[in-house]
């Protein structure tokens, strides 16, 4: 004869793993957060250097808010779709370290293929931009208990 009940055992084990799916989940959207948050600041100075002088400061400062708006934007998009996904976060991240590297290896590149000076930079600018997004996500990937 039996006295206790194994379901409630393994229903301990199932909340056990909820919660520390729960805060993987949370870790992974505090990074997330946190980028946002730096990218914001390096937005904020740059446009402050734009209204001191804008003629002298452009050229010095336009790849980099290019690229930190860029940034922050794909930050948000992964913010939101992490946080309203049904996904697990691996499978999240993984979904997205799988589209920048589709991106990367696309054997058309916008930045050959252009005739705008313009065009070919911002292209660069993204491509670099997916590059660090491959490196962050990897990281991300890998990310345990830390």
């Amino acid at each position: 004869m039996r006295f206790f009940n194994t379901n409630t055992n393994t229903q301990k084990q199932n909340d056990m793993k909820k919660k520390t799916m729960f805060t993987e989940s949370q870790k992974i959207a505090n990074e997330i957060f946190g980028r946002i948050k730096n990218v914001t600041m390096r937005i904020e100075s740059d446009e402050q250097k734009l209204q001191q002088d804008f003629a002298l400061n452009f050229p010095w400062v336009c790849e980099d808010l290019w690229t930190a708006n860029f940034q922050r934007d794909t930050y948000k998009y992964w913010l939101h779709e992490f946080e309203t996904s049904n996904e697990t976060w691996q499978d999240f991240v993984q979904r997205e370290l799988n589209h920048w590297k589709t991106f990367c290896s696309r054997p058309s590149n916008v930045r050959t293929n252009s005739t705008g000076a313009l065009h070919r930079e911002v292209s660069t600018w993204k491509f670099q931009c997916a590059l660090e997004f491959i490196a962050i996500l990897e990281t991300l990937l890998n990310y345990k208990n830390a």
